[in-house]
């Protein structure tokens, strides 16, 4: 694992507008240029759709944060707006041409959830992968039930 993934890393300045979503494949992409494609192409699709829901809901921009441990073996990426509404989980339909992007990130995510702080508007939506050097063996599964997990709201119906 490359020294740069060792600590949070930043990718850059607020991204906003409808090429947001494009501009973080790029960056995570080269972030992860050292790590396997398999984690890459996953990497990068999730950061895509949270993203996108970042812009497209919250109305806004989206900042992107991303951390790596060798020791736990696993890479976090966040990704913060300025909107305190949850993400949602839903299930559309296959005619739907939207809503499947927390659906898309609970499917191939180790982990994912949602951090909101007290001080500031806002929220950061994250997700976590296993890379295949570390040793994580912790039995976290998906779905984010971990102790820093809120779990998403849930439409009824």
């Amino acid at each position: 694992m490359s020294a740069h993934l060792q600590t949070m890393a930043s990718l850059g300045r607020r991204l906003r507008g409808p090429q947001a979503p494009h501009r973080a494949r790029e960056l995570v992409r080269a972030l992860l240029a050292d790590q396997p494609e398999d984690v890459v192409e996953v990497a990068v699709l999730l950061t895509s759709e949270l993203v996108a829901n970042a812009v497209t809901h919250a109305q806004g921009t989206a900042q992107v944060r991303m951390s790596a441990s060798a020791r736990s073996g696993r890479l976090r990426v966040y990704v913060a707006d300025d909107d305190r509404a949850l993400p949602i989980l839903k299930h559309p339909s296959l005619e739907g041409d939207s809503g499947r992007g927390i659906e898309i990130v609970d499917h191939l995510a180790s982990r994912w959830g949602v951090e909101c702080s007290a001080s500031e508007d806002g929220k950061s939506v994250w997700f976590e992968l296993r890379l295949p050097s570390g040793s994580a063996s912790d039995g976290s599964h998906r779905s984010g039930r971990g102790a820093d997990h809120r779990p998403p709201h849930r439409r009824a119906g």
